[in-house]
Order: C-alpha cells, then sequence, then structure tokens
C-alpha cells in the first residue's frame, strides 16, 4: 500500500511521518504546506533501516488529522472493504513540533 507522510525536520534529526494512504488526509480536509509547524503524537518504528512515525494524532494550525485510534489501529481501515487493519507495530509514544518540509509519497 502506498502511503503518505511528510518529512519533519527536529532538532534531534529529520523523520518522516506516516499520515496513511495519499487519499486519507484529503478526505478528511488535512492540508499540509512546506514550513508549516506540526505537532505530532505517534510510535517511532524502524523498518527496512528506515525510521518513521506512524502518527497517532498531528495537528496543523486549527486543523487536526486522528490517523490512529487508542489501540494504535489505523482509522483509514474503517474505510476499506473487509479490513480491521493490522495491529500496531509499537507502543512506544512520541511528541514531536517540527517544522514540516514537502510531503513524499511512501
Amino acid at each position: 500500500m502506498r502511503t503518505q507522510g511528510v518529512v519533519l525536520k527536529t532538532e534531534a534529526g529529520d523523520i518522516t511521518v506516516n499520515l496513511g494512504p495519499p487519499w486519507f488526509p484529503r478526505q478528511q480536509d488535512f492540508m499540509v504546506k512546506q514550513g508549516d509547524t506540526l505537532e505530532v503524537t505517534g510510535s517511532k518504528v524502524t523498518r527496512d533501516d528506515q525510521t518513521w512515525l506512524l502518527a497517532t494524532l498531528v495537528k496543523n494550525g486549527e486543523q487536526t488529522l486522528k490517523v490512529r485510534d487508542e489501540n494504535s489501529k489505523p482509522l483509514w481501515r474503517r474505510h476499506e472493504p473487509g479490513g480491521a487493519g493490522p495491529e500496531a507495530w509499537a507502543r512506544g509514544v512520541w511528541a514531536l513540533a517540527a517544522e514540516a518540509t514537502e510531503p513524499s509519497g511512501q
């Protein structure tokens, strides 16, 4: 599955934030542009030697995008036929506030 992500520049270094499939943020009318300051809560994971932040909640000014439920299950799965979603990959919760760079399709 193709996912939508943004790269956050933080004091600790850059990290890619997974926002789910590209249609999910658009369906929620959630927009991010280069230079926006985001607050992100999620789970940090490493997969295929790449570190990601699987977003649970993303705030961009007055906009809020809820990506995962309280059990870390993807909310977009509720919109897909037959999918309850995979189990959460990680339980460590991180909170970041950082500046977004160009969105990337991962």
